[in-house]
């Protein structure tokens, strides 16, 4: 028998003991060491130990037996219940000795077979209460009608988002909910808002009828659908199902009762995050003549590592994917499981009229996967007015800014180290980061340390995303030092529109948008000493900020880009436009969700 073959006969054997000594509906945290197969445990949510707070698996062991317990005290806080540890990960009670006390002094040894695994029950940890669980609540027999806006006798357009601008301003929110607001004033077309909500990105309470779906306050045409983030199937990119109680299922009730109410002419994905690619299915099943379009923001359909094509063991960046080189980076997992997550994603995106690619970049990026190319619209994304134009800054030129999220991919590192590496002679650092606190605790520790190492830094903290202009107003040079691919930075564009140039890494997106001693200046990506030497020769060269501000191009703006989008739309409502062809038979059709093996 192959080491392979004996792993996953290892791997069923776990997850055998687990169904036998944990009750349907518990919460299990697995040592798992990123393998999905480990958390697929029937009608028991299971979820990675370590884990980022998302939900994905950590990447990374805790470093010591205080930051495991720390850990494990986190995640008991929001409701797992118990803790499973395969034979191959036993070696953990050992390495981290506090782990081991605290389980034999809190934890109940529920079953301890030392070849197969060891599965602790965990009571609730004290003063802490279990996280609402909409997905598990039963239903109110008279929940309450939800109302949307009577037609106003334009079409409408139904936006689908993985998150809120007010919950999360990352990039994509922050520009789908510009695009809402915009059409909001359009003759031709009515928006509607749907944004999911629920942990680990928001705290907003699911409605108290029992139901999914709830009003934004305050907002007459925009609605939140709120999931419970560690149900979502990060493998598969959809919601785990659970058939333990009789709670309505979150597509063919909740979403279905939404589209029939809403009855959109058009409905455009702006991200599936944490809402799943079956949602474009139940689209298509409700609404069968209604066009679906889909905006790709970065590389998740083809890309397990958080969708950002770079590879995990040394951070490079990735070229090409496929089940072997998946597994490269993710050795817990066999190719076949690469090979069916593709297949199942990619069966979703085939009912899919219309992409949208913000970059040329991610554009050939899905043409090489096998989206075709006359299928996907090349278009920017576009940008409201900022309310503060561009605002003079007196010489010498030398602050520099770094706006956005604080993440792995994003480079904050790789700016702090060229710090380090300029020394007395660093120029003044404004850190302008967001979303930090969503990040793995080692991180956090790593990007705290090199703060307080580099010299002349300020971490100013987060911003409202409309007032990136005036905070830029207070840097002369932007810097975006992100180590993954990027497609379209909102940042350059906001740079831009600030009149500041912009310092950026070399590759991807952000090498389409800066042109190299034209409107900025670009460096070796990951490589701080290349940003270092970039960042001498910006402050050190007389009359080179001048120069690429005047070469700074126009933004596009969201009049011209909404304009092209609603054609778009009204193109593929015409009748002659829109044939949609009956899906080609398929082998691995029988891979959905239904399927409780396959997504539980």
């Amino acid at each position: 028998m192959s080491a392979e073959r004996r792993y996953r006969d290892q791997v069923d054997r776990v997850r055998a003991q687990v169904r036998s000594s944990v009750p349907e509906g518990g919460r299990v945290l697995v040592v798992s060491r990123g393998d999905e197969g480990l958390l697929r445990l029937g009608r028991r949510d299971g979820g990675h130990f370590p884990q980022s707070p998302t939900g994905l698996y950590a990447g990374h062991y805790p470093a010591d037996g205080a930051a495991a317990v720390a850990h494990l005290e986190e995640l008991r806080a929001a409701g797992a219940q118990y803790l499973a540890i395969p034979a191959e990960a036993s070696w953990w009670l050992e390495h981290y000795p506090e782990l081991r006390e605290l389980l034999e002094r809190e934890g109940e040894l529920l079953a301890g077979d030392p070849e197969v695994a060891r599965v602790y029950a965990l009571p609730p940890k004290k003063g802490a209460a279990p996280r609402p669980r909409p997905s598990r609540r039963r239903r109110s027999a008279g929940r309450a009608q939800l109302r949307l806006p009577e037609r106003s006798g334009r079409r409408r357009v139904l936006q689908i988002c993985h998150s809120h601008p007010r919950a999360r301003p990352g990039g994509a929110e922050v520009y789908a909910h510009e695009l809402h607001r915009h059409l909001r004033d359009s003759s031709e077309w009515e928006p509607i808002f749907l944004a999911r909500s629920g942990p680990p990105h928001s705290s907003e309470p699911a409605p108290a009828d029992g139901g999914r779906i709830s009003p934004v306050v305050g907002e007459a045409d925009e609605y939140l659908l709120h999931t419970e983030g560690l149900d979502f199937d990060w493998m598969l990119g959809t919601m785990r199902r659970s058939k333990d109680l009789d709670s309505g299922d979150l597509y063919t009730e909740d979403l279905r009762r939404f589209l029939l109410a809403a009855r959109p002419d058009a409905v455009h994905f702006q991200h599936t995050l944490f809402i799943g690619y079956d949602a474009i299915r139940e689209v298509r099943r409700t609404l069968p003549g209604v066009p679906v379009i889909y905006t790709l923001h970065e590389f998740l359909p083809i890309c397990h590592n958080k969708g950002q094509m770079v590879r995990t063991f040394d951070r490079s960046l990735c070229g090409e994917a496929s089940p072997g080189r998946c597994a490269e980076c993710f050795p817990g997992i066999d190719p076949e499981q690469f090979l069916r997550r593709e297949r199942f994603i990619r069966a979703a995106l085939d009912l899919v009229d219309l992409f949208v690619a913000p970059s040329a970049t991610l554009r050939e990026r899905y043409v090489e996967w096998g989206i075709p190319r006359e299928r996907i619209l090349l278009e920017d994304y576009g940008r409201a007015p900022a309310p503060v134009g561009e605002v003079p800054r007196p010489a010498p030129h030398e602050t520099l800014g770094i706006f956005g999220q604080v993440n792995p991919y994003k480079g904050v590192d790789v700016l702090l180290r060229a710090q380090q590496a300029l020394g007395p002679a660093a120029p003044p650092l404004r850190l302008h980061g967001a979303n930090l606190d969503l990040q793995e605790h080692g991180f956090r520790d790593e990007i705290a340390a090199l703060l307080a190492a580099a010299p002349n830094a300020t971490d100013v903290g987060p911003y409202p995303p409309g007032r990136a202009a005036e905070v830029m107003a207070a840097v002369d040079w932007v810097v975006v030092p992100s180590v993954w691919w990027e497609n379209s930075p909102l940042v350059i564009q906001e740079a831009f529109a600030a009149g500041r140039p912009v310092i950026c890494s070399d590759v991807g997106g952000m090498a389409e948008k800066v042109a190299d001693g034209v409107n900025g200046l670009r460096f070796r990506v990951g490589d701080p000493e290349s940003l270092a030497a970039t960042i001498r020769r910006a402050v050190g060269t007389p009359g080179l900020w001048e120069h690429l501000r005047e070469g700074i191009p126009p933004v596009h703006s969201m009049t011209d880009h909404a304009a092209l989008l609603t054609s778009a739309y009204e193109s593929l409502l015409q009748p002659e436009l829109h044939q949609i062809p009956p899906p080609v038979e398929r082998k691995f059709d029988a891979v959905r969700s239904e399927d409780p093996e396959a997504v539980a």
